[in-house]
């Protein structure tokens, strides 16, 4: 990729992690991760088939890369033990995501694995594994037996009617041949993601319940010239239904983010550790059973190694019946790229709409609209265009067939640069 001259190697590199891994570091959970749970396979996920979508903490960590596939990892979620296999064929036009010399081709990905998911009245037992293994036929050499590993455990019980614990625990380990890492350096750089997160919610009355929690977010990456990061996130929250419509929430969050210089890393920073205190309040509005408005309104504020406090928000407008679930928000974030020397403000638009279209035959269509600013130094600016869609279609208990599209594009201000990415692919699900 073309460096312009007066943009640092290191800031671009730092900038582009922080904008491809945004779980990393950012400042707070958007009320949009109460929706980020993969629909099921078969399944249009509306608040009538999942307990207090809007009220219950969902936890899930996809993966989160620019080169990612659209439907990775498959998930099928049903009592007892089932294994799987994908086997998809998808076209990329720009493989290593550059803004010249676009490498296309089209590769095969197979993908098998498991699901142990175990539940009863009071508790959910849930353990999930799969491999993907590529073949490029043009490419030859980015064919990958073991491309990315994803494992999941995942532990709930209910005490009784008043208290809750919950246990999850996600690590994925995955190739990002992109050039968007270090620009011009490796292009097949490992990256390693372990989120840990413990739950615990008690309930005082119908209208009163107080949620506790930590979490862990460790990324590790083998190329050296990126910094490894870990994140600890204590959190405590109050819940109340002040009516029969309205549920406010008043969460308070510290967080304690490291950043791990490797031997040889270009990311060097005077302040490679730091703290944040995040105080938020959340609004949960029900106009009916099928209308909902969330708001939620912030500040973070970034102690090490000055004092700053950004401003934080999200809302989220939602309509939801039977077989329709859409949705449309807004979140403006912080975060922290390669230590805490320099901050990102970020402003995404966003919008989804996933629908039964017949028997048996589900569609989903997304849009993202993101902008990416340094608060500091070069005054790097990106923003970033996505669109998604896709079709889903249940042959059978055990068949189901997937075709979907992305578009992916990048402008990068400095420069006046500009990337996009065409995919397309298709492919089947068998199970047992």
């Amino acid at each position: 990729m073309k460096i312009i001259a007066n943009l640092s190697l290191t800031t671009y590199s730092l900038i582009l992690v922080s904008i491809l891994y945004p779980a990393r570091v950012h400042s707070v959970d958007s009320i949009r991760s109460v929706y980020d749970i993969e629909i099921p396979t078969g399944e249009v996920r509306t608040r009538f088939n999942i307990i207090e979508p809007y009220r219950t903490p969902l936890i899930e960590f996809p993966l989160k890369e620019i080169n990612e596939r659209i439907f990775s990892p498959v998930r099928i979620r049903e009592d007892g033990f089932i294994p799987r296999l994908l086997i998809m064929e998808e076209y990329n036009d720009n493989i290593l995501f550059e803004a010249e010399n676009k490498l296309s081709d089209i590769f095969t990905l197979v993908s098998p694995g498991f699901n142990y998911l175990k539940r009863t009245n009071r508790s959910l037992l849930e353990l999930d594994y799969s491999f993907e293994s590529t073949i490029y036929p043009d490419q030859s050499e980015f064919t990958q037996a073991f491309e990315s590993h994803n494992l999941l455990f995942s532990a709930s019980h209910r005490f009784n009617n008043n208290n809750l614990i919950s246990f999850t625990n996600s690590f994925y380990s995955f190739l990002d041949r992109t050039n968007q890492i270090v620009p011009g350096g490796s292009q097949r750089s490992r990256i390693n993601e372990n989120y840990l997160n413990v739950f615990i919610s008690h309930k005082f009355s119908d209208t009163l319940k107080i949620l506790s929690g930590y979490n862990q977010a460790l990324n590790t990456f083998d190329d050296r010239s990126i910094s490894n990061t870990i994140r600890h996130d204590g959190k405590l929250s109050v819940s109340a239904q002040l009516s029969k419509r309205d549920v406010t929430d008043l969460q308070y969050i510290f967080r304690y983010v490291k950043f791990d210089e490797q031997s040889g890393s270009i990311n060097s920073s005077n302040s490679p550790s730091g703290i944040i205190h995040l105080l938020s309040l959340k609004n949960t509005h029900d106009f009916s059973e099928t209308l909902s408005l969330a708001t939620k309104i912030g500040f973070a504020q970034v102690n090490h190694p000055f004092s700053k406090l950004e401003l934080i928000a999200n809302l989220l407008f939602s309509v939801s019946t039977k077989d329709t679930s859409f949705e449309i928000g807004y979140d403006r974030d912080v975060s922290s790229i390669g230590g805490f020397d320099t901050l990102l403000q970020s402003d995404t638009l966003f919008g989804s709409l996933n629908t039964a279209l017949m028997n048996q035959v589900y569609g989903k269509a997304s849009v993202n609209l993101s902008r990416f600013r340094q608060l500091s130094g070069a005054g790097m600016e990106v923003r970033m265009l996505e669109p998604n869609l896709a079709l889903e279609y249940k042959f059978s208990k055990n068949i189901q067939f997937r075709l979907a599209y992305r578009y992916l594009l990048q402008h990068i201000n400095l420069g006046d640069i500009n990337i996009n990415s065409n995919k397309i692919n298709f492919g089947v699900v068998f199970s047992y």
